[in-house]
């Protein structure tokens, strides 16, 4: 059976005295393919075995289509590792590093990424609705048409993403820098905006209803058939050929707007 490839052992003495390593047992059945792995885990017996792959190396690894549900999987490499289709729902991923990783469609539901390095990482139509992206770098990422309801971008690093036609309804980016990230056609209804950085940030035909854009200055960002209908724009920059269309479309905060030539 076709093993998986650059799956190294690896045991990691972190700063804190502490020894974490893996279960070396999982990883031996995970060295036997994605097949036998998600069959060992379908198993009654497996069902409820806690995984334990915290630390592992899985660069340049053919995962796809592996289930990893509710696994964790702190500090892992998965850099351009394949782990498209892959199940990762409910999984605890901190700290690990996806960069230039492939999680094409991969099930990511409540997914916890905090911090965790996705630059150029391809999450296009990834399911990532309720997953914790808290200060994740995303830099260059591909996000084209992911889900990402409600879920927590605080403060993440997503400069020069693409997020076109994204589902972002209630998520929270406040504090994150969106600078040069392409928006166009997302739906952020409802999403936490305040105080993102959003220079020269593509926001045209994306819909803005009801977002919370406090302290934003969009007086680079292109709205052109940007829906900004009650959005909160208290203390934001907007560019002033705006006033007309901003006060047709109700918004919060309009005597506080900073108004840029």
């Amino acid at each position: 059976m076709k093993k998986l490839m650059c799956v190294s052992l690896l045991i990691v003495l972190l700063g804190s005295g502490f020894m974490y390593s893996f279960d070396r047992e999982q990883i031996k059945i995970l060295e036997q393919g994605v097949q036998e792995w998600n069959l060992w885990r379908r198993m009654p017996e497996n069902k409820t075995t806690y995984i334990d792959l915290d630390v592992a190396s899985f660069e340049n690894a053919r995962l796809n289509s592996v289930n990893f549900e509710r696994a964790s999987l702190y500090a892992a490499n998965f850099e351009k590792a394949d782990l498209s289709y892959s199940k990762l729902q409910h999984a605890v991923m901190r700290a690990v590093n996806c960069q230039y990783a492939n999680l094409y469609r991969a099930e990511m539901f409540g997914v916890d990424l905090y911090g965790a390095n996705l630059r150029s990482a391809n999450l296009a139509q990834a399911k990532l609705s309720e997953a914790d992206l808290t200060r994740a770098r995303m830099a260059d990422s591909k996000l084209y048409k992911a889900d990402m309801q409600n879920a927590k971008l605080f403060e993440a690093i997503l400069t020069k993403a693409d997020i076109r036609e994204a589902f972002l309804v209630y998520a929270i980016l406040a504090g994150a820098d969106l600078s040069n990230a392409n928006l166009s056609k997302a739906n952020l209804t409802n999403a936490r905006l305040d105080n993102a950085i959003m220079n020269n940030t593509d926001l045209s035909g994306a819909d803005l209803t009801k977002a919370n854009l406090t302290g934003v200055d969009l007086s680079t960002a292109k709205l052109t058939d940007t829906v900004l209908r009650q959005v909160n724009l208290t203390n934001a920059r907007v560019r002033a050929e705006l006033k007309e269309s901003l006060l047709e479309q109700s918004v919060y905060g309009y005597s506080t707007i900073e108004w840029v030539d």
